[in-house]
């Protein structure tokens, strides 16, 4: 997923006279790493989910000297 959307990105940034500057390509760039964030939000790796209970358990009991 990850790999795709960075060739996306370079695709787009390569082409840098569709830019009237700097701060305009910036802008898209920043503007699609946040449409890409919120997709994927609440998803998690395949298995994670199941073992998400037990690590916020492990997480929160207090270090064992």
């Amino acid at each position: 997923m990850i790999e795709s959307f960075n060739k996306q990105i370079k695709k787009y940034s390569h082409r840098k006279e569709q830019f009237q500057n700097e701060e305009s390509m910036e802008r898209l760039l920043v503007s699609s790493f946040d449409t890409y964030n919120q997709k994927f939000l609440g998803r998690s790796h395949k298995g994670f989910q199941q073992a998400e209970g037990e690590l916020e358990q492990m997480l929160s009991q207090p270090m064992e000297n």
